[in-house]
């Protein structure tokens, strides 16, 4: 998948990042680590919020723990307060590294350090399943990208 920034903003993201082996070996990390990207809409207690969630048990549609929200603009990760994560965490700064490529427009460099984003095979967005190999790729369907026959230039050169 060539990760876009709307797939992480779009509300119902759930995607794998997959770590080489070399780097699992040198720093003691998993070889893997699937998070989910959650849109909350505002109320009156509330504003609207992006959360950041990690697959943290075996359950991989409850088991979710939240541990940062994300600013759906600048793709900046701020960790939440009751999280037992920490800026030198791995998991976090392997993640705000891939936000900050994605947003920064340089998403092949994910790719060529070795590490892959995978998404569930479901729209970002409505959670429908994807079929259309374009929409595959970016993780988000046509009509959530606002695509009639032919996508945006950003995706179709990706």
């Amino acid at each position: 998948m060539t990760p876009i920034k709307e797939f992480f903003a779009a509300g119902k993201a759930t995607f794998t990042l997959a770590v080489p082996s070399e780097f699992v070996e040198a720093h003691g990390v998993k070889p893997h680590y699937t998070f989910r990207v959650e849109h909350a809409e505002a109320n009156g207690r509330w504003p609207e919020n992006w959360f950041v969630k990690l697959l943290s048990g075996s359950d991989n549609e409850t088991d979710y723990k939240t541990f940062g929200m994300l600013n759906p603009e600048t793709g900046q990760l701020r960790l939440t307060r009751k999280t037992n994560l920490n800026d030198e965490s791995w998991v976090v700064r392997l993640l705000r590294r891939v936000f900050a490529n994605v947003y920064a427009g340089t998403p092949e460099r994910i790719e060529d350090a070795g590490f892959h984003v995978h998404h569930e095979g479901r729209c970002g967005r409505c959670g429908r399943k994807l079929s259309v190999p374009l929409s595959i790729d970016c993780g988000l369907g046509p009509e959530c990208r606002g695509w009639t026959t032919k996508p945006p230039k950003d995706v179709a050169t990706a």
